[in-house]
């Protein structure tokens, strides 16, 4: 189409992360008619160095863009680093083994796939980058497009006093979002307006993240440092389990280094106020101190990790709906939620794929769009739930904290001496929990439905 034609949407991506740049990298494969805007509020993309892993699902979608060869390649992945994952129960002087899990996960610094997905996106006069872009507010029209003109569009307003304007408003922008915060808002004021004061309330509490009641200490070691100092499975993707704490660690970085994430929960303390930074840095040795009765290889590993941050561990409450009017919520800012699956980038990557196919429909303007958007809603927003219910029940396995658990304390579960199958019906139920994501089938069949849900509604025109 002519550059002069004016585009069938224009686009704000709010938030640079891993969901909204693979909804720009397929907007540009497959709706070149459409403008795409993201506006990131760092100066550059950056990303702490932390590793992260996919599971097939999610690997299904990178193969679909072609950059699987290249990610193996820059990430130093290979065949090999496809491992199982060994479940062991660890609070006790020598660890146990327990349960493996078929081999499933790929792993990798975070910053390589993000990077790797922005590299992808050509700049152009239809898609843009626009940095140090934090978004304050927007401002959404409360009347509908008129039958034969434009939408009035959305406006955004950035703190540094500029503003932009968009058709359809994608909030990509994390935990804290500013697009959650400003449709939530404006939900509950509405709510209030007409004498809803308990719906209001509820709607006001969907603003702001909620603690988790943990912590994760998040870290990366010397692969050769720890295995001399005792650390042997350096290679090896582990669940180390033990009364309301576990450890994961796996390889990356061509198996030089071991990203290792060590959690703390506080029993009681769910949706409480978490007291001090969410982000700080800690000491191996601080990190060490919380394991310091399990097998002695685990506070080995801990001591030796390399500028550890303690996160405090926040999640976001089950929306009513990612979608108001035509601003809809992706990634971690509709469904931020415990790492206990693996589940977070793989679920902002779903979000970007099955969005971008609706938006994609050549029919989808700013007179169709509530359809899309609905049918976006309908299919991502129970998925994404559920995983998130999925994610906390792990959580709940893996800290022996799940039923036929919660009556052993942390002492009588570091004597250990439990039945095998006690432990083993622990490792059955994790893989039970995460079905979901083992198939490489599941998300291009999901996206499937989501189109022909978006056809149907749009021949019914209704």
């Amino acid at each position: 189409m002519s550059h002069a034609q004016r585009p069938r949407l224009s686009i704000g991506i709010v938030g640079a992360g891993l969901g909204g740049l693979l909804l720009a990298l397929f907007l540009q494969r497959e709706a070149p008619d459409l403008q795409v805007d993201i506006y990131e509020s760092a100066s550059e993309l950056t990303e702490l160095g932390v590793g992260i892993g996919l599971w097939p699902r999610s690997w299904e979608i990178i193969r679909e863009l072609s950059l699987e060869d290249e990610l193996r390649r820059i990430s130093g992945a290979t065949d090999g680093a496809v491992l199982p994952i060994h479940y062991r129960k660890a609070d006790e002087p020598q660890q146990i083994e327990f349960y493996n899990l078929k081999p499933s996960l790929f792993t990798f610094h975070r910053s390589v796939l993000q990077r790797l997905l922005a590299r992808h996106i050509r700049p152009s006069s239809r898609i843009r980058f626009h940095f140090s872009k934090r978004l304050v507010r927007y401002v959404e029209p409360s009347a509908p497009p008129s039958p034969s003109g434009a939408a009035t569009p959305i406006t955004l307003q950035f703190n540094d006093g500029t503003t932009a304007r968009c058709d359809l408003l994608i909030g990509s922008d994390g935990i804290r979002s500013a697009v959650r915060r400003t449709m939530y808002t404006t939900c509950a004021v509405e709510a209030a307006v007409r004498g809803r004061d308990v719906e209001a309330t509820t709607l006001r509490s969907m603003v702001d993240p909620v603690w988790s009641g943990q912590v994760a200490y998040r870290g990366i070691a010397d692969g050769a440092t720890v295995a001399q100092k005792g650390f042997k499975d350096v290679d090896t993707p582990l669940i180390l389990m033990g009364k309301d704490k576990h450890i994961v660690s796996y390889p990356i970085s061509r198996g030089e280094k071991v990203n290792v994430v060590a959690f703390v929960n506080f029993p009681g303390k769910v949706g409480t106020a978490y007291q001090g930074p969410w982000v700080a840095k800690a000491t191996g040795k601080e990190v060490a101190a919380h394991y310091a009765a399990w097998d002695p290889s685990v506070p080995t590993l801990c001591r030796h990790l390399e500028d550890p941050l303690c996160w405090a561990v926040h999640t976001v409450r089950k929306l009513p709906t990612f979608v108001r009017g035509r601003v809809a919520l992706i990634g971690d800012a509709a469904h931020a939620m415990t790492p206990h699956q693996g589940a977070g980038a793989g679920a902002a990557l779903d979000d970007g794929y099955i969005l971008a196919a609706l938006l994609a429909a050549p029919r989808v303007d700013v007179h169709t769009l509530p359809h899309a958007l609905a049918v976006y809603d309908a299919v991502r927003r129970p998925f994404a739930q559920d995983v998130h219910a999925r994610s906390d029940a792990n959580g709940r396995l893996y800290q022996l904290g799940a039923p036929g658990w919660e009556g052993v304390s942390a002492a009588r579960s570091a004597a250990g001496g439990f039945p095998r199958e006690k432990l083993v019906e622990v490792g059955k139920k994790v893989e039970e929990g995460l079905a979901w994501s083992l198939t490489g089938a599941g998300v291009a069949e999901e996206r499937a439905r989501a189109v022909r849900m978006l056809e149907e509604r749009l021949r019914r025109g209704g």
